[in-house]
């Protein structure tokens, strides 16, 4: 998405009006639709209802960390996940020390749809209002947003689109994001870590901030408020991962959007993302997504969907 000053943006939202906000479409079919959204992190939007209930449910890829409000909680939203947004639902409001614009890639699909595809693929359809129910951001797996990536690039840049392959890679991106949820479920000792909810929240807000700076474990333990032993322990109970590992993959997907625009300078990419080395972002990169990035078309993925 171009970067660009928000501050004159309006854009109608079914008969309303909500300044700061602007919403670019990719594709629309009868069903299912695909596009960019950027809005201030102060926009009006972030309180209000997701307009028509008829249009089911959103599925919203972050290209930016911050900060959403539930009740009293701060909760982290960053590229390393998506959210479940369901039409009608209240949007929770991004917090007032975000400071700048919230930047989205989006899948929309129909009630009827969603249905349909889960049933299709095995999945409760219950389980998309479940995750609609969380305000932060459920953790994408690294393929599936591989797949994502080449939607958007297709669309972006594709003259003669194949109306068939968009709306089956849409499909496969809502039911893979899905499935690897339910067969990921909650961590075994998330009950047992609740009170630490709100540091592994702090720890991933810091880490998607700063993945491209070499910044030591302690510095990180002290963004979180816990030691460097215990934030490990903790953030790995809530998480299912490694502080490290979060960090590399947040870095690798950073990798996938900006790789077009570095396709004969993979080495100066790897290194401004925070790796040492550029063979240490070539193995990274190979072991993630199966292919080397001086070699990787960042749309082979749909065409092999």
């Amino acid at each position: 998405m171009r970067d660009g000053s928000l501050d004159d943006v309006r854009e109608h939202r079914d008969g309303e009006l909500f300044p700061g906000f602007a919403s670019i479409p990719l594709y629309h079919g009868p069903s299912a639709a695909v596009g960019w959204s950027r809005a201030r992190w102060d926009s009006p939007l972030w309180s209000a209802p997701l307009p028509n209930p008829e249009r089911g449910v959103i599925f919203a890829f972050p290209r930016r960390p911050y900060w959403v409000r539930a009740g009293e909680r701060r909760l982290a939203v960053t590229p390393h996940g998506m959210r479940v947004l369901a039409s009608g639902d209240d949007v929770p409001r991004a917090c007032p020390d975000g400071g700048f614009d919230i930047e989205n890639a989006w899948i929309q699909v129909t009630s009827d749809r969603l249905v349909e595809d889960l049933h299709r693929a095995g999945i409760d359809p219950e389980a998309a209002r479940t995750l609609a129910s969380r305000a932060s951001d459920v953790p994408l797996a690294a393929e599936t947003h591989a797949l994502l990536r080449a939607l958007i690039a297709y669309l972006e840049h594709e003259p003669e689109r194949d109306a068939g392959v968009v709306e089956r890679a849409i499909s496969e991106v809502v039911v893979r994001a899905m499935a690897g949820e339910q067969e990921r479920g909650a961590p075994a000792r998330e009950v047992t870590w609740r009170g630490h909810v709100a540091a592994v929240h702090r720890t991933r807000m810091f880490l998607a901030q700063n993945y491209a700076n070499p910044v030591a474990l302690g510095h990180v333990a002290q963004a979180a408020g816990l030691s460097r032993s215990h934030l490990c322990r903790v953030f790995r109970a809530l998480t299912g991962q490694s502080v490290h590992a979060f960090r590399n993959e947040l870095r690798l997907r950073e990798a996938l959007w900006r790789l077009p625009d570095y396709r004969h300078r993979v080495g100066e990419l790897g290194v401004e993302l925070g790796f040492c080395s550029p063979s240490h972002f070539t193995t990274a990169f190979r072991s993630c997504f199966g292919a080397p990035p001086a070699s990787y078309d960042v749309r082979s993925r749909l065409c092999g969907s």
